[in-house]
């Protein structure tokens, strides 16, 4: 385990819950200068993309190939390209739980639907890459719900949101993660000891 801030529920609470962990990544967050007010959500959003299309890239093999349209690498991946894989689609669930937060304390456990990531219920599809494809569709249909909705309201993108938790957890299932809510935790404790604005990222 990571040392860092020992007040973050993460690190309190003998259970991570969804909660527990969507309150850290807010505090985290919050300590290193990110937040988002209405009229800079879209900012938020389309981290949330941007983690996907990260995850998506790491199944790429090597451009030479194809410049245009690299092929994908033979599933399953080399030991080190898995755990890449696995934070970066980890990254995603932070993105999307520290962005419910902002739309209201306690709006990651309604949205996400479950207590605990682990216990998310449903059976993720056979393929991995087919996975990863449909999480991009859903990081997608939160940037449509959001561009839809009426201006002063966040119209169903919240929704979607947990719909992208429930994606992303079922993809890390297919990559024989055992304990998603440990995962999520450990990102957050490592996002914690990163500087302010982590180095001067705009967003």
């Amino acid at each position: 385990m990571l040392n860092t801030d020992e007040t973050l529920p993460i690190n309190q609470a003998p259970v991570l819950t969804v909660q527990a962990l969507a309150t850290s990544a807010r505090m985290v967050n919050a300590r290193n200068g990110w937040g988002f007010t209405e009229a800079h959500l879209m900012d938020g959003v389309s981290l949330v993309h941007d983690e996907v299309s990260e995850a998506f890239e790491e199944l790429l093999g090597e451009a030479e190939s194809d410049p245009l349209c690299p092929p994908l690498k033979p599933w399953p991946l080399a030991p080190d390209a898995l755990d890449r894989l696995r934070k970066e689609v980890g990254d995603v669930i932070v993105r999307c739980l520290d962005l419910l937060e902002q739309f209201g304390p306690g709006e990651s456990a309604t949205r996400v639907g479950a207590a605990q990531l682990n216990l998310i219920p449903g059976a993720a599809p056979a393929d991995p890459v087919y996975a990863l494809m449909y999480l991009h569709l859903s990081a997608s249909r939160v940037v449509r719900a959001y561009r839809v909705s009426q201006v002063g309201t966040v119209g169903a993108a919240p929704a979607r949101l947990g719909e992208v938790v429930r994606v992303a957890t079922q993809a890390l299932r297919l990559m024989e993660v055992q304990d998603v809510d440990a995962l999520v935790a450990d990102i957050v404790r490592a996002n914690a000891r990163r500087t302010f604005r982590h180095g001067g990222k705009r967003i």
